[in-house]
C-alpha cells in the first residue's frame, strides 16, 4: 500500500508524462480531424511530417484507425 509521497513524481518526471500525453492526444485530434491524412494533419499542426511521423511512432499511432 502507497503513500501519497511515495506515488508522488518529482516535476522533471511529472512534466514529461504530462507532455507525453498532451503529444499523443493532440496527434490523435489532428489526424482525426484530417482523417488518417498524415501530410495534412502535420501542415494543420505546424510541425515538420518528419516530426509528425516521429510522434506518432513513439505513441504507436496508427493513421489507417482515422480514415
Amino acid at each position: 500500500n502507497q503513500s501519497k509521497e511515495d506515488s508522488f513524481k518529482p516535476f522533471k518526471e511529472a512534466k514529461q508524462s504530462a507532455v507525453e500525453l498532451f503529444e499523443q492526444n493532440y496527434i490523435v485530434q489532428c489526424l482525426r480531424t484530417c482523417r488518417g491524412n498524415i501530410t495534412q494533419a502535420a501542415r494543420r499542426a505546424h510541425i515538420d511530417v518528419k516530426n509528425f511521423y516521429t510522434k506518432m511512432k513513439r505513441y504507436g499511432i496508427e493513421p489507417s484507425d482515422f480514415k
